[in-house]
C-alpha cells in the first residue's frame, strides 16, 4: 500500500445487489420452487408465493354456482325430506296411506266399469241370434281384456308406505296438476286432524287399503280367467263356444263381489 497521500483509492462498489435485479431473482425462484432440493434452505425473503385463482383454475364464483345449481335440481324433493323429518310420524304415515288410498280407490274404480260395462253389452245381445250374438260376445271379451292389459301398465304396485307411489295411467288423478292438487288436499285433511285422531285414521286407512288390493286382484283375475277361457275354446264345437263364453261373462257381471264397495 502506497503512503502517497495525493494518490486516490478507488469508489468502493456496493456488495447490494440492485433493487431491479433483486425483484427479478425473487421472482424466478419464486416460480421455479418445484425444482428446488427438498430441505434446501432459502435465502431469507425468497419464500415460495402459492399461485393465484387464475394460474390454479379455482374460480370461486363458478364453483359457488355449481353448487346452487346441485341444490335447486329438485327443491320439491329436498323439502319433502325436510318436511318428514321434523313432522310428527303419524302425520307422515297418514299422507302416504291417503295418497296410496286415492290411488287404489281410482283404479278399482275404472275396473268396475269394465265390469258395468260387459254387463251392459252383454244385456245388449239376449235378442240375437246365437251366431250374431257369439261374435258380439267375442267383441266384448277382446275389448275387456284389452282395457285391463292397458291398466296393467299403470296399476298401483309396490310397497304401499313407499313415498314413490307412481301414478295411474288412464285415471282421474294421472296428471301432474291433480297430482298437487291431490296432494295439497291431502295435507289440508291431515292438518285437520289431532295425533290421537289420525292414529285411527291410520289403522282405518290400512284396512281399506288392503281391502281394495284384494278387490283389484280379484278383478284382475276374473278378467284373466275370461281370457284364458275364450282362447282355450276355440278349437271346440260352435255350440261349445258359444255356451262356454256366455256363461263365463254371465258368471262375471253376476258376481257382486266385483262390483260392490269393499
Amino acid at each position: 500500500m502506497s503512503n502517497n497521500p495525493g494518490h486516490k483509492f478507488p469508489r468502493r462498489t456496493s456488495v447490494t445487489p440492485a433493487a431491479s435485479s433483486y425483484a427479478r431473482l425473487s421472482h424466478d425462484l419464486g416460480h421455479s420452487s418445484t425444482s428446488c432440493v427438498p430441505g434446501e434452505r432459502k435465502p431469507l425473503g425468497l419464500t415460495n408465493h402459492p399461485p393465484n385463482n387464475e394460474q390454479s383454475g379455482f374460480n370461486p364464483a363458478s364453483k359457488l354456482r355449481r353448487m346452487s345449481t346441485l341444490f335447486s335440481m329438485d327443491k320439491a324433493r329436498t323439502r319433502e325430506v325436510i318436511m318428514a323429518a321434523l313432522e310428527d310420524p303419524a302425520r307422515t304415515e297418514f299422507r302416504k296411506l291417503k295418497n296410496y288410498n286415492e290411488h287404489l280407490t281410482a283404479e278399482w274404480k275404472q275396473l268396475r266399469k269394465f265390469i258395468e260395462q260387459l254387463n251392459t253389452d252383454y244385456e245388449s245381445t239376449r235378442q240375437l241370434d246365437p251366431i250374431r250374438r257369439y261374435k258380439q260376445l267375442q267383441a266384448m271379451t277382446k275389448r275387456t281384456v284389452m282395457h285391463l292389459r292397458l291398466t296393467e301398465v299403470g296399476s298401483v304396485t309396490g310397497d304401499p308406505m313407499s313415498t314413490d307411489v307412481p301414478p295411474v295411467q288412464g285415471s282421474v288423478v294421472q296428471s301432474e296438476v291433480k297430482e298437487r292438487e291431490l296432494e295439497k288436499r291431502i295435507i289440508q285433511l291431515c292438518d285437520s286432524f289431532t295425533v290421537e285422531e289420525l292414529g285411527l285414521e291410520n289403522r282405518r286407512l290400512r284396512d281399506q287399503n288392503e281391502r281394495l288390493e284384494t278387490r283389484i286382484h280379484l278383478i284382475v283375475q276374473t278378467i284373466n280367467e275370461l281370457d284364458v277361457q275364450y282362447r282355450s275354446s276355440k278349437r271346440d264345437s260352435f255350440l261349445k263356444r258359444y255356451s262356454t263364453l256366455r256363461d263365463s261373462i254371465k258368471q262375471i257381471i253376476t258376481n257382486s263381489d266385483l262390483t260392490d264397495n269393499p
